[in-house]
């Protein structure tokens, strides 16, 4: 049928394109009813050149302005599928009974989980969980749910397995490890591990030691083929735990006599623990053991002082201060040197 009234349209149009001169009416108008059509199950009958309006045997005028072509069709062909269209359904009541939290039916939420809580399933807000079933073949996993279920003859042992009903603990020599029930036979000490018959014996695990070592107290720790050894120094022959720099690693060793380093230094530490003095209030300690007077904001670059015939620079976090004008051996004044501290510049006693 579509293609039917597109033929039509198209030849109709050609036709009014010819022009007045040799057509069928005499005033060069068409006329619809000399045009031979042909009969695809359309009634002819009516007026060809009204309105079908109602009736539906008449011929589709294709030439009224009220029948639009499809926005999405092609060529004026009419997509009566387009009068088709959906519509929203203004009919939804929100259900919210006996729910927290979660969608209410129709688009909107029916309220919101605080902090640390979730919306479970049934839309109640619960605290937040996470299951703890590392190791577990069954019982409680600490959220109020189980880490799985045994068979009709068995029950969840101690150690969170299946174990049949009725079973004895075998548990005779051992003083450790599983009893076979879902129990144990008892606990090692800290320090110590338990082997597969049952016994206790000295953890020798090396975990993080390396061959470097480390030390306990007095006592040195050191990994050996991938089992610990564990050495106590010898406290009488003066021996104590600690890092030998000859050997690069830790190590029984006597301990070095350390001498203070307070040459040229008033103040400041000695790297022996000790200090070489301490300075007079209001004066601080340079970083090369020296009391001076604290900076004040002036940097190493230095500024001129009493009309430029002295000079003043931070130094190792101290205050100094030289006179540049001392005539006849030094007749100099503080001036800006660009060249000097790299390329920065600074003041310097120049002639």
């Amino acid at each position: 049928m579509k293609t039917t009234i597109a033929w039509v349209a198209v030849l109709g149009l050609s036709l009014v394109g010819c022009g007045g001169g040799g057509g069928p009416d005499a005033s060069g108008g068409l006329d619809l009813a000399a045009i031979d059509i042909p009969d695809y199950g359309v009634d002819p009958g009516g007026d060809t050149g009204a309105d079908t309006g109602g009736d539906p045997g008449g011929r589709p005028d294709l030439f009224d302005p009220g029948v639009q072509p499809d926005e999405g069709g092609q060529d004026g062909v009419i997509d009566d599928a387009t009068t088709d269209l959906a519509q929203p359904d203004a009919g939804c009541v929100p259900n919210c009974e006996d729910k927290e939290c979660g969608s209410d039916g129709c688009g909107e939420l029916c309220g919101y989980c605080p902090y640390g809580h979730i919306c479970n399933a049934i839309q109640v807000c619960r605290p937040f969980c996470e299951p703890q079933c590392e190791g577990k073949l069954c019982g409680p996993d600490g959220c109020n749910g189980l880490c799985g279920e045994c068979n009709e003859s068995e029950v969840c042992g101690n150690d969170f397995t299946c174990v049949l009903k009725g079973c004895e603990p075998q548990c005779d020599g051992r003083v450790c490890g599983p009893d076979g029930c879902g129990g144990r036979c008892g606990q090692c000490p800290d320090g110590f591990v338990c082997l597969a018959d049952g016994q206790c014996t000295e953890d020798l695990n090396c975990y993080d030691i390396t061959a470097v070592g480390t030390c306990v107290g007095n006592q040195l720790l050191y990994c050996l083929d991938g089992t610990l050894q564990k050495v106590d120094c010898d406290v009488s022959m003066g021996l104590v735990c600690a890092y030998s720099a000859a050997g690069k690693k830790y190590d029984c060793v006597i301990p070095e006599q350390c001498t203070p380093q307070c040459a040229g230094k008033n103040c400041g530490p000695d790297r022996c623990g000790g200090s070489c003095g301490t300075c007079e209030d209001g004066l601080v300690c340079s970083t090369g053991g020296l009391c001076g007077e604290p900076c004040g904001g002036i940097t190493k670059q230095g500024i001129c002082l009493d009309s430029n015939t002295k000079l003043a620079f931070c130094h190792q976090d101290i205050l100094l201060t030289y006179n540049c004008y001392n005539p006849p051996t030094e007749p100099f004044f503080c001036k800006w040197d660009p060249n000097a501290n790299g390329g920065e510049g600074k003041y310097d006693c120049q002639p």
